[in-house]
């Protein structure tokens, strides 16, 4: 079974994931205590998690509400393999 909406949510991201400078990733945002990868990894685990409640995917390899502050590799894989 697919999930449009999950699986629409997760390209989107990963579209707004692509248009982020790898040197940006680091930067703050307006969640004064998160980064811009930070906030990105929190959607990312988002999406996933509620994919694994529906049986759809895995939940994320993280907590969604302390993702890592600067990731050591590519963001896009990152949100994919949340």
């Amino acid at each position: 079974m697919t999930f449009p909406v999950l699986t629409g949510s997760l390209e989107l991201l990963h579209r707004a994931a692509a248009s982020v400078p790898a040197d940006h990733l680091g930067a703050p945002t307006p969640c004064s205590q998160w980064t811009v990868a930070q906030v990105l990894l929190h959607a990312a685990g988002d999406q996933h998690a509620w994919a694994s409640i529906v049986g759809s995917g895995s939940p994320p390899g993280y907590d969604p509400f302390a993702p890592p502050r600067r990731p050591d590799s590519d963001i896009s894989q990152l949100i994919t393999d949340a």
